[in-house]
């Protein structure tokens, strides 16, 4: 049986009394919005599982007894202290007014013997505030949201969605006190992550005059390549600087989020190479890979008109249709 939990966090902390039809809602709307959140999750972990401070670890501990039993009033008690605990470290130090970047909002949490789910939705255009209803059309990629799920007996394996990649790390980090777990995964989405924010590359490289094709080599060498190093992504760049070595091109700090050797997840290059481009308000043109379909010319833009390329094996099944739909 599942027990819900939501708190106000505004200027103090405020429980929400529920009645049976507001649970009813709520196991609706978080079902939904797990349905419905698009952002890849990222596993983290409780460094010190010896810790009893550690927020974490004293939920799991105190709701989690014999192994198996759930108790709802300690759930009550830690889920009171993780929401007296977000609204400190949203505040800053002399406690006036919220960190940059960061709003109010209410976190709910949903518990069992199972698990525990934690979301703070950032904005109330998400659902009714009073009934705890979505409201119609939903689109959750619009919108920030944080999910953090702790499965019972399984604190090396926290999942967390964030959809405020600008405060994300306050989550994970400064809130629930958590490492992020490097896998293959977690490392390849960093550097997509971060050449999104202009912040992987090294000012020598930004300046280097042929840095946009050095950005859209570093694209093409995570397509191609199995594994990362720092020495084999720069045998591939086209630097204009010969002074330049391996060791200037990316950023220090970019190493406190990943491995310096790592494989690369295909799976996550090719969901951040994905793109759509409009041709008219009835076309869209949609690619596995977008960049790399106009770099090796399976797009190409002459005029007013896009020229694709038609692999040989589909070609017969393209003339069909077009036989068949042509009416010129």
């Amino acid at each position: 049986m599942n027990k819900y939990l939501v708190f106000n966090i505004n200027e103090e902390v405020e429980k929400i009394p529920l009645t049976s039809e507001l649970v009813n809602n709520l196991e609706k709307t978080i079902s939904d919005i797990l349905k419905k959140a698009s952002t890849k999750s990222i596993k983290y972990y409780v460094e010190n599982k010896k810790d009893k401070k550690h927020p974490i670890n004293s939920l799991s501990n105190n709701i989690w007894k014999n192994g198996r039993r759930f108790i709802e009033k300690n759930f009550e008690i830690e889920a009171k202290k993780l929401a007296e605990r977000l609204l400190e470290v949203e505040l800053k130090k002399d406690g006036s007014t919220r960190k940059k970047n960061i709003t109010k909002g209410m976190l709910f949490f949903k518990g069992n013997k199972n698990q525990v789910t934690i979301i703070k939705l950032e904005s109330t255009e998400i659902m009714d505030n009073k009934t705890f209803e979505l409201k119609e059309a939903l689109n959750l990629d619009k919108h920030y949201y944080k999910i953090t799920t702790i499965k019972r007996g399984q604190l090396d394996n926290i999942n967390i969605i964030d959809r405020n990649k600008t405060v994300s790390k306050f989550w994970a980090d400064e809130f629930l006190q958590l490492e992020k777990v490097r896998d293959s995964s977690s490392n390849t989405t960093v550097i997509f992550e971060q050449i999104k924010q202009d912040s992987f590359f090294t000012d020598l490289i930004k300046e280097d005059k042929n840095y946009r094709t050095i950005k859209q080599e570093t694209m093409e060498f995570l397509e191609k390549n199995k594994t990362f190093t720092e020495e084999d992504l720069f045998k591939c760049l086209t630097i204009d600087d010969k002074e330049i070595t391996s060791a200037d091109i990316i950023n220090d700090f970019v190493y406190d989020e990943m491995d310096d050797d790592f494989d690369i997840d295909k799976t996550v290059v090719f969901s951040n190479l994905k793109g759509k481009l409009k041709a008219s308000s009835d076309i869209d043109i949609f690619s596995n890979n977008l960049v790399g379909d106009i770099r090796d010319k399976n797009i190409i833009l002459k005029g007013n008109k896009l020229e694709i390329r038609i692999q040989k094996k589909y070609l017969d099944n393209m003339k069909d249709f077009f036989d068949k739909n042509d009416r010129r």
